[in-house]
């Protein structure tokens, strides 16, 4: 495989990669917000992220919440005290080892992940407009790529 020489890299830093991948997101995070305003949740993003993992995997470890979500534990523990609060999570210790604690959604917080899911997917749907499938694919493998190159950099392998 070719590597990229620096001379493709970009002069402008408004043109960078990182500049452009950082503006997707705060914009896909303030369109979510939105969406989530009209609809009265009173929710955040990050605490969306947590709701649909938890609803694909319930009773996932605070650990493995913040390797999922690339946060440090104290984000998760924030965002876990949140939900706790609202009665969406209820924390619990692991039952073979006690030192570990394991978020559950509660009967609210499985109802709300049920209403928030379809309009996350349908943002996503909007947000996909006009782009094709396989350059939305092959544009997938090069951000993994670069991503786990990132990650073996940083001894996150």
């Amino acid at each position: 495989m070719r590597c990229m020489s620096k001379a493709a890299l970009p002069r402008r830093f408004e043109d960078s990669l990182g500049y452009l991948l950082h503006h997707l997101m705060y914009a896909f995070r303030q369109g979510l917000a939105r969406r989530c305003a009209e609809q009265r949740y009173t929710i955040t993003h990050e605490e969306i992220m947590v709701l649909m993992l938890l609803r694909q995997d319930d009773g996932l470890t605070q650990t493995q919440l913040a390797e999922v979500l690339a946060k440090d534990k104290a984000v998760i523990t924030r965002l876990l005290n949140g939900l706790v609060k609202k009665d969406y999570v209820e924390r619990l210790p692991d039952k073979s080892d006690r030192r570990l604690v394991r978020g559950f959604l509660t009967k609210e917080g499985t109802g709300l992940a049920q209403h928030v899911f379809p309009m996350v997917l349908d943002y996503v749907a909007e947000a996909l407009n006009g782009v094709d499938q396989k350059e939305f694919d092959s544009t997938f493998r090069v951000l993994r790529q670069i991503l786990g190159n990132l990650q073996q950099l940083n001894g996150n392998t």
